[in-house]
């Protein structure tokens, strides 16, 4: 295990697991949004494509939390967890990670050769200026390879500001979390970046972060053709595999006897 201090980053740290060589490899990281549906997109992803632990960061602006990985190795091995990581997809040369530090990050992914970076995010649904328009979309900066994912998400409609609220840097997204300012930390490194964006409300969103997951899959291929020829027709997860975190997501049932 190495802990690294990257040249020119102040406060990035990196403690690595595995060393590896990312060049040319895309950076998904998933946004604190509404209804939460980057995060869940980005555990089906790491539940079903067998990704490795890459290693660990650490920022002044984490939390410092530390608690048991539900998912478990084949060998039945547990490990800890951290707030914020990164994990490979050999295959499909995917770099995926619970990644927030912006300027730095990008900085990060920049020397280390990865190709973009592609956020998982969602956005409030009433603020949609058409509500007939698809509910899943996409922002990018840069990048020459978006052509097919414009038919499988065209690109986000600009979405009119309340009054009062014009101090914004675009683009406007409410309920996107920090989608804009990746956004701009990307612009302004001028490092490709692209957003899969649904639209949504809260509630239960595993619909929607399926949908986020499906539209990948057609668009960068992340499954392999045995997953993909064993659907279950009567789950919305499909041909998804049901992450062991979701076990925990809406807690205990309540008491019967307080009825």
């Amino acid at each position: 295990m190495c802990q690294r201090q990257d040249k020119n980053m102040k406060s990035l740290t990196y403690v690595e697991d595995v060393s590896k060589d990312l060049s040319g490899y895309t950076l998904i990281s998933p946004s604190v949004s509404v209804g939460n549906v980057g995060q869940l997109a980005v555990d089906l992803l790491l539940h079903n494509l067998r990704c490795q632990r890459l290693g660990a960061f650490g920022h002044p602006s984490l939390q410092p939390v530390v608690g048991t990985l539900p998912d478990s190795d084949a060998d039945g091995q547990t490990h800890l967890m951290t707030a914020m990581e990164a994990y490979v997809c050999e295959k499909k040369k995917a770099a995926r990670g619970r990644l927030s530090l912006l300027a730095e990050l990008v900085q990060w992914a920049a020397e280390r050769g990865l190709k973009r970076v592609l956020q998982l995010a969602s956005c409030h649904a009433a603020a949609r200026p058409d509500p007939a328009a698809p509910r899943l979309c996409h922002v990018t900066v840069g990048g020459d390879d978006v052509d097919a994912l414009t038919a499988l998400a065209p690109p986000q409609p600009e979405i009119p500001r309340p009054e009062g609220d014009a101090h914004r840097l675009p683009p406007y997204l409410p309920g996107a979390g920090f989608v804009p300012d990746l956004y701009r930390a990307c612009e302004a490194a001028k490092f490709p970046y692209t957003c899969l964006l649904r639209h949504t409300y809260e509630g239960n969103n595993i619909p929607e972060a399926v949908d986020i997951c499906n539209c990948l899959d057609s668009w960068l291929g992340l499954l392999d053709e045995s997953q993909k020829s064993r659907p279950d027709p009567y789950s919305v997860l499909g041909r998804w595999r049901t992450p062991l975190t979701w076990s925990h997501l809406f807690g205990p049932a309540p008491n019967a006897s307080l009825y």
